[in-house]
């Protein structure tokens, strides 16, 4: 009885570690800096996002003029990255190969490259 318990928590264990080391991993694979280009408009607008490792990322947009810098958490859920905003926000976006497209109000979307690690 009591071996067959202890088999039991370990397999769960196993099945635990097999299930859950993957999702971790996807995450690291997307920390560093981001950049898109809003083509809409008479300037190119780049976009700038950095994620960090601590769930953490900044969000950087429209050039020299008005630059403006806004804080966010991040997370990864299958083939999805969410942005929480401050205000109580999320925004989604669909993950792929070194880049991912976040999809914005008013059906706007973005892709953005990766262009480096965090500093």
């Amino acid at each position: 009885m009591k071996s067959t318990i202890i088999i039991s928590v370990f397999l769960l264990l196993i099945g635990l570690l097999v299930l859950g080391c993957p999702a971790c991993s996807s995450k690291d694979d997307y920390i560093g800096t981001y950049t898109a280009v809003d083509d809409d408009g008479p300037t190119h607008k780049e976009n700038i996002i950095v994620l960090k490792e601590s769930g953490q990322g900044t969000w950087k947009c429209c050039g020299e003029e008005s630059d403006h810098e806004v804080s966010f958490s991040w997370t990864i859920k299958g083939k999805e990255m969410r942005i929480y905003t401050k205000g109580g926000g999320v925004m989604t976006g669909e993950l792929r190969k070194h880049s991912f497209v976040m999809r914005l109000p008013e059906r706007k979307t973005l892709t953005f490259h990766k262009t480096g690690d965090v500093e």
